[in-house]
């Protein structure tokens, strides 16, 4: 394969180059939000049928699930007075891809950060910017202004000799590095920036991984840790807030339902309980994550499946039974006396009680018979028979 310009592009795996930028501030939000995003997440782009390379259109719908993806930033100018540039910002696996008239739309799943190479007094900023653009226009053959969706080789490995991209930095590092570059433009400049770093079970320093589905999954009746990282190029002038909201009823927030970034970097950290409930089915909701009025920054809607308690459950729905049956009992077991009738009320009141403490309350607490028996009624009261007539 011959690259653009007569350079010899090495042949690899093809991966699809998914670009997003400054042209509007809907593209921008998907750096933003592809940046915060924990791993594994499932997210969409979506392109216009003159933006999607014309093989790559032609390939659409049978793109291989899996296809290595690659989600990069890029830099234009409204009136193309200059080449657009591009950073890298994340790889991720091909989910579908599917049309829509002559809309394409692609979800993939989350994976690694990448960014570009710390500055140093050898290389600025925007020398590794201008190197990752020339190495990208060898790889894909056409990019933005022209597509902004293609098929391309893949970046090589960290070891080959001196690549202007860094895949192989751990996240936290990668994170920060990537917020010093896109700060640096004027579409981030007023941006702040965090990430969802991991789920911890409460007391668990085992992360949870993020289903094969892109779905957080939690136990029910356990709490867990939504651990974030922000950083920032500077200290914002003021506190700026991030509000957190859930439904309440499947999950529940323990502490404030917002977090500021009022510092260059900090690790705010979520606890968010998944309420036991008595059936059997999973419940399926969300954490939605947005910036205040006013405040630019990531907006996240991660998707979670609190899963049932089984044994629980099952606990609930004998010592249901066994209240039902004890206050049946109590009721209707004539021959026992009445000291049996009111300690088999007495132990479906507290079964029922128990029932109300695991959170089930359908039933009503057993009435306890009174310890003195009513006087019976006339109508049912026995007379001794007559005496014998005498003739």
């Amino acid at each position: 394969m011959e690259a653009p310009g007569g350079a010899a592009a090495v042949q690899r795996p093809e991966w699809l180059y998914l670009f997003s930028s400054n042209r509007s501030p809907l593209y921008s939000q998907d750096i933003l939000n592809v940046l915060a995003a924990p791993d594994g997440l499932h997210y969409k782009f979506r392109y216009d049928e003159e933006y999607v390379e014309d093989a790559t259109a032609q390939a659409w719908e049978t793109l291989q699930a899996g296809t290595r993806v690659l989600v990069v930033f890029s830099l234009q100018q409204a009136a193309r007075f200059q080449p657009a540039v591009f950073m890298p910002i994340r790889l991720g696996k091909l989910v579908r891809t599917w049309k829509l008239g002559t809309r394409y739309f692609v979800e993939f799943a989350l994976e690694k950060l990448v960014c570009l190479p710390a500055p140093d007094e050898h290389n600025a900023a925007h020398r590794w910017v201008e190197r990752f653009t020339e190495d990208l226009n060898t790889r894909v053959a056409v990019t933005p202004y022209e597509r902004s969706a293609s098929l391309g080789n893949g970046l090589p490995a960290a070891s080959e000799p001196a690549p202007p991209w860094d895949a192989a930095s751990e996240p936290d590092l990668a994170f920060e590095r990537s917020v010093e570059y896109l700060s640096k433009t004027e579409t981030f400049q007023a941006s702040h920036f965090y990430r969802v770093r991991r789920l911890l079970r409460a007391g668990d320093e085992e992360p949870i991984p993020t289903g094969n589905d892109g779905v957080l999954e939690l136990q029910a009746g356990r709490t867990y840790e939504l651990e974030l990282l922000h950083s920032q190029p500077s200290t914002p002038p003021v506190p700026r807030r991030f509000l957190v909201d859930v439904d309440g009823a499947t999950l529940r927030l323990i502490g404030h339902r917002a977090f500021d970034i009022a510092s260059r970097y900090d690790q705010p950290l979520l606890r968010v309980l998944a309420t036991p409930a008595a059936g059997i089915e999973d419940r399926e909701t969300v954490i939605d994550i947005r910036p205040d009025e006013g405040v630019t920054g990531p907006t996240l809607s991660l998707p979670v499946r609190v899963v049932a308690d089984t044994t629980r459950a099952a606990t609930i729905a004998g010592l249901q039974a066994l209240a039902l049956i004890a206050v049946a009992l109590a009721g209707t077991v004539a021959f026992a006396s009445h000291g049996v009738r009111i300690g088999v009320a007495v132990a479906g009141a507290l079964l029922a009680a128990t029932l109300q403490l695991l959170g089930w309350a359908p039933l009503r607490t057993p009435t306890i018979p009174s310890a003195s028996p009513a006087a019976p009624s006339a109508s049912t009261a026995t007379h001794p028979p007559p005496a014998p007539s005498h003739s």
